[in-house]
């Protein structure tokens, strides 16, 4: 197999160490960057962000996450300028349901 790791097959189901192991190794990958950046709480970078053939990359994590930083500035910076020419211009929003 190509990917990362094997997590299971249809004829024996479920790898759950595997699952475990996965979990556990892009936590401690994660855990370097990831508890103090400011973007943690909006952030939806998962553990395929990080794969490199098979295995998990530091490098290639931090690549993305730089992007997904970039995206997410550009993309405030865009509503700023928006409210700034017209400050209702998100007033629709305010009678919103989110579900």
């Amino acid at each position: 197999m190509d990917s990362l790791q094997a997590i299971g097959n249809i004829i024996e189901r479920l790898d759950y160490k595997q699952i475990i192991n996965l979990i556990n190794n892009y936590s401690l990958l994660c855990k370097q960057d990831c508890l103090d950046c400011w973007l943690i709480r909006l952030c939806d970078l998962c553990f395929v962000s990080a794969i490199s053939g098979k295995e998990l990359n530091l490098e290639k994590k931090r690549k993305k996450c730089k992007s997904q930083k970039k995206r997410f500035e550009n993309a405030m910076k865009f509503c700023l300028e928006v409210l700034e020419e017209n400050p209702n211009a998100l007033s629709y929003l305010k009678n919103s349901i989110i579900i």
